[in-house]
């Protein structure tokens, strides 16, 4: 009797151990994801998502950790696997306990996103739209409804729906403008005024779009400075004022 206890306890202990590990690696992985390592974050949550799940199916780590497979897989070109992962990514975090509206809106967006990468301009709005419906709500950081509503007007825009475009870039602006103390004002409202200019210019009003170009320069110029990664946003629209 006495040995049975002691394999059950250790039994026991193992299982625990598993879980903490498990556990442990998903923590580990979305942190390495967020910092931009991407090589160290696949493998801690590929492994360990399906038992994580299962376990703590209602945790929202378990959305956080889809998302960042699927943008991980985006990146690699793995289309398909990137699709997967994000539309679990979305299920899931409609399923978290309690309900992390932000969470859920990063889904909804990415997936959104992959689907305007895609150009399947019909799919793309409708996780658009459902993230602008959540951030539209949010009052500290009503960036991320600014953000939403250009993501609307640029698959709008790739859909050829160019005055619903100008619609929502113009609404863009406004609700950007209650927030420029934001770290990425300058750079979100710059990808604003640049996607309003390219409709106004597919639209045939060239002389609105040079102005619009030109203001979304001078942002872009600042946030490009302030992180260099986004110098190719600057280089485009140089590139399409210069057109006009």
């Amino acid at each position: 009797m006495a040995l049975l206890n002691k394999i059950s306890i250790l039994i026991s202990l193992l299982i625990l151990a598993g879980c903490a590990s498990t556990e442990s690696n998903i923590n580990s992985g979305l942190w390495h994801y967020e910092a931009g390592l991407y090589g160290e974050a696949i493998p801690r949550l590929v492994r360990p998502i399906t038992s994580f799940e299962k376990r703590f199916p209602h945790d929202e780590r378990v959305s956080r950790s889809y998302l960042a497979l699927g943008v991980m897989a985006e990146n690699s070109k793995a289309y398909d696997k990137a699709e997967e992962y994000l539309i679990k990514s979305v299920e899931s975090a409609k399923t978290s306990r309690p309900l992390q509206e932000n969470t859920l809106r990063n889904a909804e967006s990415m997936l959104g996103n992959f689907y305007l990468n895609r150009k399947k301009y019909s799919e793309a709005l409708t996780h658009l739209n459902t993230a602008e419906s959540i951030s539209s709500k949010f009052k500290e950081k009503s960036i991320l409804n600014s953000i939403d509503l250009d993501n609307i007007s640029t698959a709008l825009q790739g859909a050829g729906k160019l005055k619903e475009s100008i619609e929502f870039s113009e609404r863009a602006l406004k609700v950007a403008e209650k927030t420029p103390e934001d770290n990425s004002y300058n750079l979100t409202k710059g990808i604003i005024l640049f996607n309003l200019a390219k409709s106004n210019e597919e639209n045939g009003n060239n002389t609105k779009a040079k102005e619009l170009y030109d203001k979304a320069i001078e942002l872009l110029t600042i946030s490009s400075k302030e992180n260099t990664s986004e110098q190719w946003r600057l280089d485009a629209a140089l590139k399409a004022a210069r057109k006009l």
